[in-house]
């Protein structure tokens, strides 16, 4: 996590991490119900895609469905249109008999059978069938076809196996066995991947769990170091804990003697501090039992662990009535604010308890647990944005002559990232949001995620050939599309400007002599820190200097000329480039209106500058040849579109 200090777009301390939606990866999302939608008999792969990307669910369904009972269609559309209805049957409306019926389907297939089986067994983890949802992740394991479907069972396993563990606690914790076949062979998976990539974020939290499980004490240390990408004890900011040196000597020395319970109280509160609540009331219980504890503060961490998982499933319950159309935003806070008084009766207080009210809860949430809580609306959805605070500085930032200090706050431990995360399985996220006092938030979570699957795209065969495939026949339709309109989306344009991006980067690194783990780390790491320049210090940032210096009122015009300041400071325009355009464009929000003038800027420049542009088609449309550009080319182009450069 950053240290307080200055900083400039394009050089900063950059080890805080932000979560985004960074790349069209063509993997699992969701989408739409079964209601019936008119679609043409020639809508493709591609078509369903971009509905699903827009959200526009009943569209992507309809096309989705016809393409899986279609066996004419290819088997590689069969199984991604089949992911699809799976996912979105089980998360959008809860239809899990008809989600089950299509994941057997998969099943009878060579063919990313083990995906099929990883989702299958979360709606078993979800329903509450953790044994049957255990042998499902074993049956994937021993399934996977390439190292990304691997390391997705793994994580898969663990996490039932833990669940397994968290229930039996609840159940039975006097009868409890820490140590058996499955926790053992979990933790044994989870100690490798660790080991092999220091950046995962997901397998540090698992650790840290089975650690403290098997009372390894050490290594739930390191586990949260590494969830925080900490080195050292004093990269830790009193922000996320105030006493991190007796919080390691507690860990360090847990399972060594016969102080186990005194160190698992230190322990379960500094958990707790740094927003692990579900980590630290597995250890309360497997220390303690269910029993209250005479430590009030241990049990306020309980409870306040049980609302948590509450107001996961209020929302969630209102997500999936928000896609039906039934979701009420008044209904919504009203059920978060029953529970929010519910949980006020269960705290301790010093002296007489406070009269409840949402801003005074709002407040003491904020002080007592760290929370963050924002009820607002983004991309034209409703939602709930509820994390825990690690990071509160102040920082400054400097664009084109202009600056401004600003409150810098990063969020972590996400409960939920607000509609559009949840309808993507968390394949979309807010990276964060400046506010009109000039301060700015990120959020943490999900950005290790987001690079380990780049990852995965650009050195496992299997998903790598899935993305040349859909580059190349997605590329044979673009003049055509651009054709019929100069500004359209087009799905190719951005996987090449990821994808061959990416690959020049993960090849300039290995030219230095990197390999193995090492490669990986340095490819993760270096990714991470260009995406926190361009994602959340240049594009926030310039919102900051934008309000600072009352420069619109137009969310459109300050979206525009932040992503101007994203590609123009990145330390690779073209990638950033290509993670900002999407199906967006032009959808009446402030974020794809931006988006389709910042392509139509690009075209008309292009278009001035034709002779300049190497290898550029007059006979071809601009649009599909916009990755012909150079960096420098890309900066020249967006400055030019810059008010405040100009």
């Amino acid at each position: 996590m950053a240290k307080p200090g200055n900083m400039n777009s394009a050089k900063v301390n950059k080890s805080s991490l932000a979560s985004l939606s960074f790349i069209y990866l063509l993997i699992l999302s969701l989408s739409s119900c079964g209601q019936a939608v008119a679609t043409s008999k020639s809508s493709s792969i591609k078509d369903a895609r971009q509905a699903f990307e827009r959200r526009e669910h009943a569209k992507a369904y309809s096309i989705f469905e016809r393409i899986w009972e279609d066996k004419q269609q290819s088997l590689a559309d069969r199984t991604l249109s089949g992911q699809y209805l799976a996912k979105m049957n089980w998360i959008l409306y809860g239809k899990n008999a008809r989600a089950y019926d299509i994941l057997r389907e998969l099943e009878k297939t060579d063919h990313e059978r083990s995906t099929a089986l990883v989702l299958r067994s979360r709606i078993l983890e979800e329903e509450g069938k953790v044994d049957k949802a255990i042998v499902m992740a074993e049956k994937a394991m021993g399934t996977a076809a390439s190292e990304t479907e691997k390391y997705n069972s793994q994580l898969a396993f663990c996490s039932r196996v833990l669940e397994k563990s968290r229930k039996s606690l609840l159940d039975k914790p006097s009868q409890f066995v820490a140590k058996t076949p499955l926790t053992n062979s979990a933790y044994n998976i989870l100690s490798e991947i660790v080991r092999e990539n220091s950046r995962d974020g997901e397998a540090a939290r698992l650790y840290l769990s089975y650690s403290l499980l098997l009372k390894k004490g050490t290594e739930a240390f390191k586990a949260w170091m590494l969830f925080f990408h900490h080195k050292a004890i004093d990269e830790i900011h009193p922000t996320l804990l105030t006493e991190p040196g007796k919080f390691k000597t507690a860990l360090e020395n847990y399972g060594n003697g016969t102080s186990d319970k005194e160190y698992a109280v230190t322990i379960v509160k500094g958990l707790a501090e740094s927003g692990f609540y579900h980590a630290a009331v597995l250890l309360k219980n497997k220390e303690f039992g269910t029993e209250p504890h005479e430590d009030v503060q241990i049990n306020d961490i309980v409870v306040y662990e049980g609302f948590l998982n509450q107001v996961k499933d209020i929302t969630r319950q209102f997500y999936q009535k928000a896609t039906e159309g039934n979701g009420e935003a008044q209904s919504f806070t009203r059920q978060y604010n029953q529970a929010s008084e519910q949980l006020w009766l269960q705290l301790s207080w010093n002296g007489e308890r406070p009269t409840f009210s949402t801003g005074l809860f709002t407040s003491t949430q904020r002080e007592r647990f760290k929370t963050l809580t924002k009820f607002m609306t983004t991309s034209n959805h409703y939602g709930l944005h509820m994390g825990h605070v690690i990071l509160d500085d102040r920082r400054t930032i400097s664009q084109f002559g202009q600056s401004a200090e600003f409150r810098y706050k990063v969020v972590d431990h996400m409960i939920s990232n607000g509609y559009v995360a949840w309808f993507s399985d968390g394949n979309s996220q807010v990276g964060g949001w400046a506010t009109n006092d000039g301060s700015f938030l990120q959020i943490r979570a999900g950005l290790g995620g987001e690079m380990t699957r780049i990852w995965q795209m650009l050195t496992d065969p299997v998903e790598s050939k899935k993305i040349l495939d859909d580059i190349d026949r997605f590329t044979s339709l673009e003049d055509t599309m651009a054709e019929e309109n100069p500004y359209a989306f087009l799905p190719s344009l951005k996987l090449r400007l990821v994808y061959y991006q990416s690959t020049a980067l993960l090849d300039s690194l290995k030219a230095t002599g990197l390999g193995g783990p090492d490669l990986r780390v340095g490819f993760i790491n270096l990714m991470e820190e260009m995406a926190l320049d361009a994602k959340i210090y240049a594009h926030e940032g310039r919102h900051s200097i934008d309000m600072k210096r009352n420069y619109s009122n137009s969310s459109k015009e300050l979206e525009f000329t932040a992503k101007l300041s994203e590609i123009y400071f990145s330390a690779r325009p073209l990638l950033f480039l290509g993670t900002i355009i999407g199906p967006n464009m032009g959808d009446g929000t402030s974020h794809g209106d931006a988006n389709l003038k910042l392509v139509k800027g690009l075209v008309g420049w292009m278009n001035q500058h034709k002779n300049k542009i190497r290898g550029f088609d007059k006979s071809r449309p601009t649009l599909p040849q916009l990755d012909k550009l150079s960096n420098e080319q890309l900066r020249e182009a967006v400055r030019s579109m810059d008010p405040m450069a100009n």
